[in-house]
């Protein structure tokens, strides 16, 4: 079972907290997210998109954040967002969810039930939820190649790098596979002290 939301605010502004009784009975599309998350922000449209196309089917999309108030609001004049925000101040939204990273997505069916918990969600799960109410479990992908041996240029993440070549990327289009880097600190110096 889904836990009930104890948000502190949602917005567009003209909406209150008495808006979560009108949403019972309908698949519910939960976005833990914020602003500072890229991966979060860079979804956003691709969320409008999806809540837009679903709005009328009974399909509600709410995010859900716990970034102030102030940055919040201010965030949301600069960004169009097409469906509910919620404000978690407490946080416990984030802990009753067991939220321990973001983005966040889960699915809750019409009967309350939480159907799916994943980084992202597609068109083709939405329906799967309207159809039955529910949605399968996809298998594990089998056979993945592990590089033991590469090589990179300065400025690269290695393990990042490796894990992109790894899931089938092309190690020869380096703009592709450096999209950040960690610094972390060698394995020599960590045994030497």
């Amino acid at each position: 079972k889904a836990p009930t939301l104890s948000l502190e605010g949602i917005y567009p502004k003209t909406l209150d907290l008495s808006y979560f009784d009108s949403i019972h009975g309908k698949i519910i599309i939960l976005d833990f997210w914020a602003i500072w998350c890229l991966p979060c922000v860079s979804a956003i449209p691709e969320m409008n998109a999806l809540s837009n196309q679903y709005k009328d089917k009974n399909v509600v999309f709410i995010g859900i954040t716990d970034d102030p108030k102030e940055q919040l609001e201010n965030f949301l004049q600069k960004i169009q967002v097409d469906y509910v925000i919620g404000r978690d101040d407490d946080k416990m939204d984030f802990i009753n969810y067991h939220v321990a990273g973001r983005p966040r997505i889960y699915v809750i069916n019409p009967e309350g039930n939480i159907v799916y918990q994943g980084l992202h969600i597609n068109a083709s799960q939405i329906e799967e939820v309207i159809a039955t109410n529910q949605i399968a479990l996809t298998p594990v992908k089998q056979g993945l190649e592990v590089i033991t041996e590469g090589e990179f240029s300065p400025g690269e993440d290695p393990l990042y790098n490796g894990i992109k070549e790894m899931l089938g990327m092309d190690p020869n289009n380096r703009t592709q596979l450096i999209e950040h880097f960690i610094i972390r600190p060698s394995l020599t110096t960590l045994s030497e002290g």
